[in-house]
Formats: C-alpha cells, structure tokens, sequence
C-alpha cells in the first residue's frame, strides 16, 4: 500500500498537463500512486496520461464521461489505496519536496489534515504572487496542531475551501464518508469543510509547495454563471452534516461569517446581470435561517449600499472615531495620520465584511467584529507604535461601540450607541501600565 495516493481530475488541459505530472513523479517522495481520471477530454490530454503511464508504472488512468471535476476527484478517492490523499488540479504544479514535507508533518504529529501555502501564477502576466490569506496565522490556536474545536470560531475562516494545499488522511475521510457533492462549482467547499469539522488534529506548514494557476478562460467560470447559487446549495450540505452530528451550535458563528463572505465574494465577482436573481437566493436562503430580520434591524452595505447611504454612514462613523482618537492620541500619543488610515481602512472593511448581519442586540451578531478585528488589528499595528494586545483593545473598543440601524432608506450610527469612552480610557490605561 503506498504511503500517498495523488489524484488528479483531467479535462482539456493538454497545455499544462505535462507540467503538472512531471511536478507529481518527480517528487522527492517516491512511495505514491497516481491516479488520473480523465474527466471526457476531447483534446490531447487522454494521450499525454497514457505516455506518462507507459513510463511510471506509479500512474493509474481511469477514463470517464464527462462529469465534472467533484465527479472525477471521488472517482479518484474510490480507487485509492494511500494511507493519505493529495487533490491537485491539473494545471497546478507542485515544490519538489512538496509531498515529503506534509507527510513528514503528518507522520510526526499523526495528523488528520496537513496544510501548506501556496502562490498564484498568472497565465496572462506570466508573474508568481503569494496567495494572502491562504492561511490566516493571526487566528490559529498557539499550538503545533489543533482540533476543529480548538478553532470552532474560526474553522471557515484560517484556511481557504480548496483541496489542493492540504493533505488528508485517508481514515479520516472513509470514516466519515467525506466525497464531493454533485455540483457544478462549489463542490470543494463542502469537501473541505466537512473534513477540517471532522478533523482531530490539523496542522499547517509556513512553506509555499503549490503553484496554482490562475487568469485561465474557460470552465469556472462558466460553472458559476450556469449555477451562481451552487454555493448556497453547498453551504446548506455542511449545516446539514452539522445538524446531523450535533455540531452547528459549536461552529454556528464561523459558518453565518463564512456564509456571509461567501456570498459577498459571488455577488462581487459574479456577471452583474446575474446579482440582482443571487441576491434574492441569498436573502431568501437567510430569511429561511432566521438570520434576517426587518428593515429596522437590518444592514445591507456592500453591492446595494448606495453612494449617498454609505457617506451618511461614513460621516457618522467619522464622528465616532474622532471621539477616540482624541483620547487615544492623549493616551498614547498616536500621530492624526495614523488615525486617518485608522478610520479609512475601518470604513473600508465595514463596507466589505458587514453585510447581512443584525445589529448587536440580536442573539446571533457577530458578523461586525469576528470579520472586522481580524482584518484592523494586523493593519493599525503596523501603523503605530504599540503591542499587539493594546491594539486589539483599541480594535475590540471601536468594534463595541459601532452600532448600526437602518430605518427606511437612510443607513446610519443609532443615536442611542452606547459610548463606553470612560471605560475604555480606563482599560488602556490599566494594559499601558
């Protein structure tokens, strides 16, 4: 039995293809199988498998109609025999030392799920670029691996919902009868997810092993335009399985703030004749939930934030952060520039992250702060002079004290917010002794 079974869907991508193999059978590892399926290609593809077959008696090509790539991955996964499985697509490519690395961690910590870095290469510029935020550093436990309840608030978050960067343990997948859903995009999101919420012990490695190819035309896309509410369906798989285990009071909040983020993302970059149907699916898929409310308890920013609603709300903002300043540049003497991109990054992120979400005195807000600290506090660190833990009270504080409403069409800070200044004074002088 060999120690990884790498598995490769493939479809019309002759171009890249041979890259992609000669990254997986020149691994300093040896101890794999390669299984390719060959997802109905009708270009040269089934004929570069078959040469690279001939050579490396490690590759298995099984042929298929054309299923999609969710189809052809469980394909895969049902001929596997490794005690670990590797996802890469077939135009990615992978670090020579790639698989030796997450199965050296795998072995030593006995891992479930291992997790690596990667970089994008664009087709069109012919430039490498780091993925950001493809493992979110700020919101692991302190620990060299950890469980999916010692990060239950964040499980959606500190990791993308890729396959191709991760190592799984084969176990954990039979187990827990883990494959792709039949859908035509978003089928990673359930895969993934549902293993890091059955997983026992993940770690992750600070190495880029992956290059992943992006600026490609063709089959994502597509994807997206002919079920631009796949993901939704996906999203409502993994509350099921949560439903079905037990488990959705527990990662509850990472699952609305992904959810969220997650609809945001489609809305943004989906065709605009497509947003306004998708918006409706998503608020209707939310109001199902109960997770909206009526207008007066209710932000909508993002995409159907107007101009003139969002400088209303910006002006109010600006007011409440120039309260805080003037203590902060009391206490800490914090210069006003850094202040200013202070509050221009904040207003940039509550246009970006707060959608969706109910004002603070309903049970289930927390899409303001769990989205907005993570992103503020790296950024208002590195502009000024302080500890980390001060900057997270003052981040925390802003968070707190930003309360919003919506009445009508007018989009505005509630008269009524409470403003904690006092107390605030009192808990940065207490953390500056």
């Amino acid at each position: 039995m060999p120690k990884i079974s790498v598995i490769i869907p493939v479809y019309n991508v002759e171009e890249y293809l041979e890259q992609c193999l000669d990254s997986v059978v020149n691994q300093t590892f040896k101890d794999i199988e390669i299984i390719c399926v060959n997802d109905g290609s009708t270009d040269g593809s089934e004929q570069i498998l078959n040469e690279f077959a001939n050579n490396d008696t490690r590759i298995h090509v099984i042929t298929q109609e054309n299923s999609g790539p969710g189809t052809a991955r469980n394909k895969g996964l049902l001929n596997a025999t490794g005690e670990y499985i590797y996802f890469i697509d077939s135009d990615d490519y992978l670090c020579s030392t790639a698989l030796e690395d997450m199965f050296e961690q795998c072995v030593k910590y006995n891992l479930d799920i291992c997790i690596c870095r990667g970089r994008n290469y664009n087709v069109k510029t012919g430039k490498c670029s780091d993925i950001p935020d493809c493992i979110k550093k700020r919101l692991l436990p302190d620990k060299v691996f950890f469980s999916n309840l010692d990060i239950s608030d964040y499980i959606f978050q500190f990791c993308v919902g890729w396959p191709w960067d991760k190592l799984f343990k084969r176990k954990l997948l039979v187990d827990n009868e883990i494959l792709f859903p039949n859908l035509s995009n978003s089928e990673d999101t359930f895969f993934v997810y549902k293993s890091l919420i059955s997983a026992e012990r993940i770690s992750c490695i600070d190495k880029i092993l992956i290059t992943h190819r992006i600026g490609l035309s063709g089959s994502v896309s597509s994807s997206r335009v002919s079920a631009p509410d796949a993901f939704i369906t996906s999203m409502e798989l993994l509350r099921q399985e949560l439903l079905d285990n037990k488990k959705f009071k527990i990662f509850e909040k990472s699952f609305v703030n992904y959810f969220l983020t997650f609809s945001y993302w489609h809305l943004q970059t989906i065709p605009e004749n497509y947003r306004d149907e998708l918006f409706q699916k998503i608020r209707t898929y939310l109001e199902g939930l109960n997770y909206l409310y009526g207008k007066e308890e209710m932000i909508l920013c993002n995409a159907y934030l107007t101009n003139n609603k969002w400088s209303n709300c910006k002006k109010q903002i600006s007011e409440e952060i120039k309260s805080y300043g003037n203590i902060l540049q009391k206490i800490f003497s914090i210069p006003s520039d850094s202040l200013l991109i202070l509050f221009l990054v904040l207003c940039r992120e509550l246009r970006d992250f707060c959608s969706f979400s109910k004002v603070p005195d309903a049970p289930l807000f927390f899409r303001f702060k769990a989205a907005f600290e993570p992103f503020i506090e790296p950024m208002f660190h590195s502009i000024v002079d302080l500890t980390a833990p001060i900057c997270h009270l003052i981040v925390s504080s802003l968070a707190d004290v930003l309360t919003f409403d919506i009445s009508g069409s007018e989009l505005y800070v509630t008269e009524n917010t409470p403003k904690p200044l006092n107390s605030l004074i009192k808990r940065l002088k207490v953390s500056a002794l």
